[in-house]
C-alpha cells in the first residue's frame, strides 16, 4: 500500500513538472490576398507592421493599434504570397498589428487592402485581405 501510494506521488510530481516546463507557442499569422473575386493573388506584398499613430486621433473607431514589443523593436516586416495567396509570419508575443497588402508596380494599376490582426500566444491567427482598385 505504502509503495503504491509513493509511485502514486512521484508520477503525479512529474506530471507537474513536465506541465510546468512546456514552453508556450509564439504566435503566427497566416494572411491570405484574394481579389474582389476571391481568386488568391500570387506574389502580392504583404506588410505586416506597428504604426502607433495609425488610427490615433481620427475618427475611425479603432483602437491604437501601435505595439513596441518588450525587445524595444518596432515590427515592421514584409513577405510575398505563394501561389494560394498567403504568407505566414511568426512573432514572439502577444500583439496587435495593421496589415496591408498591394499588387502591382505602376500608381494607375495598384490594387491594395488593409486590415489589422490581434496575436494571441497558442494560436495562429488568420486574416484575408481582399485587394480593391
Amino acid at each position: 500500500m505504502k509503495i503504491t501510494f509513493l509511485i502514486s506521488i512521484i508520477f503525479c510530481s512529474l506530471l507537474f513538472l513536465g506541465a510546468m516546463c512546456r514552453k508556450e507557442t509564439a504566435p503566427k499569422a497566416v494572411i491570405t490576398v484574394v481579389d474582389e473575386g476571391g481568386v488568391p493573388v500570387k506574389d502580392a506584398e504583404i506588410k505586416v507592421f506597428s504604426d502607433p499613430t495609425r488610427y490615433h486621433g481620427n475618427q475611425s473607431g479603432y483602437a491604437n493599434v501601435g505595439y513596441v514589443n518588450p525587445d524595444e523593436n518596432k515590427i515592421d516586416e514584409t513577405k510575398f504570397s505563394n501561389d494560394a495567396g498567403q504568407a505566414t509570419f511568426d512573432f514572439k508575443y502577444e500583439c496587435i498589428l495593421n496589415v496591408s497588402a498591394k499588387k502591382g508596380l505602376a500608381r494607375n494599376d495598384t490594387i491594395r487592402g488593409e486590415s489589422a490582426i490581434i496575436l494571441k500566444m497558442k494560436q495562429t491567427t488568420t486574416e484575408t485581405i481582399t485587394l480593391r482598385r
